[in-house]
């Protein structure tokens, strides 16, 4: 992936020198003794860019560890525990900072890696036998820090970072941190968490992680045999166009179409400003907010009312910028494991014209929240 700025870290870096990257590597261990834990399977598996911007994952070895490092197994982590962590990957973001995803699987992975706009392959199918990954994304600068531990307390897991260059006048850029991390630390179930950030506007991040034991993949089978395919993780659900066809018209007919949360949360940006109710959802006039100086602007605006105008819509999964900026807007509080899709006029000849419609969907595919982002000059 070329970042915005046109580093292109393949075009800087396009073939590394395997005996020099794994003894970076291995001085890199060597400074923790909690990455020493992790045994010689995850070692082998990853080579270290240069420049220290990503780790590579690469086939298994044969005479792998196999020896899981000590730790409760179904108890959860303890308060206090040293979790046995490898960084895998740190990309240029072009995720929302704040952003915390998880994959406990090889498909899961697959879609993390797609939603997170990561480069190259993700890992092995068997590395989960293991370990399961999260994925982490903060503002920084081109000088990334280092995650050096995470602080466990009920429950809840807290990235440590820790700044290695003391100046670095590049400007900001986006991390993810994609981790490793022992499934037998954590499991059945973890938070992960990421305090908030007051200057770059978004609030503590949480993500509830459950660990499964592993099993088998299995697919569905129809009456004649056949599998039943997977819905394309690009492919928007049903809801996206029903909530689209109900702000074009809205009545009692098209609402019932909407698979829409008991009451839906309703605000510009990351502000939330009101709730909806089913009845007070039919009335369009309650989806009218007040800008009040947002984005510049005086008077109101509503959702609705902008899907209605006639612009032609594209629907676009996590947004990761508005029309003139570089990074993905902030989320609004506690919609951060919500699956994010946005609705935005595939053809303005100014931004001046452009909006985004945020739909916020549950775990069930229901409508949770709609928000309204504008351009402001």
């Amino acid at each position: 992936m070329t970042d915005p700025n046109g580093l292109d870290l393949v075009a800087l870096a396009p073939e590394v020198d395997p005996a020099a990257s794994r003894a970076l590597f291995d001085r890199r261990r060597a400074r923790s003794r909690r990455r020493r834990r992790l045994g010689a399977g995850l070692a082998a598996a990853a080579v270290l860019a240069v420049g220290g911007a990503a780790l590579a994952a690469g086939p298994w070895p044969d005479d792998r560890d196999t020896t899981v490092a000590s730790g409760p197994s179904g108890d959860g982590p303890a308060d206090g525990e040293d979790i046995g962590f490898e960084v895998v990957r740190v990309a240029e973001g072009s995720d929302r900072m704040g952003m915390l995803r998880s994959a406990t699987t090889g498909p899961e992975l697959d879609r993390l890696w797609s939603d997170a706009g990561l480069p190259g392959a993700p890992l092995a199918a068997d590395f989960f036998d293991r370990w399961l990954v999260v994925s982490i994304t903060i503002p920084d600068d081109a000088c990334p820090p280092e995650l050096t531990r995470f602080e466990v307390r009920d429950g809840t897991l807290t990235p440590v970072f820790s700044e290695v260059a003391r100046e670095c006048d590049e400007p900001l850029i986006p991390k993810t941190f994609v981790v490793a991390i022992e499934r037998a630390a954590v499991a059945p179930q973890f938070t992960l968490r990421l305090p908030a950030d007051d200057v770059y506007g978004f609030a503590e991040q949480r993500l509830l992680v459950d660990v499964p034991q592993q099993t088998a993949t299995t697919t569905t089978a129809a009456a004649d045999g056949t599998a039943d395919p997977a819905p394309s993780p690009d492919e928007a659900p049903p809801a996206v166009d029903a909530f689209t066809q109900f702000a074009k018209s809205p009545s009692a007919e098209t609402a019932e179409a909407v698979p829409f949360a008991p009451t839906v949360d309703i605000g510009l940006g990351p502000e939330l400003l009101a709730e909806l109710d089913a009845s007070a959802r039919l009335d369009p006039a309650a989806w009218r907010l007040e800008l009040a100086g947002r984005w510049g602007g005086a008077g109101t605006t509503s959702a609705l009312e902008l899907l209605a105008g006639g612009d032609p819509i594209e629907t676009v999964r996590d947004r990761r910028r508005s029309c003139a900026g570089s990074f993905a807007p902030p989320v609004p509080p506690g919609y951060e494991a919500h699956t994010l899709w946005s609705l935005e006029p595939s053809d303005v000849d100014s931004c001046l014209s452009w909006f985004a419609v945020d739909l916020y969907l549950d775990g069930d595919g229901d409508i949770a929240a709609v928000t309204v982002e504008l351009w402001e000059p």
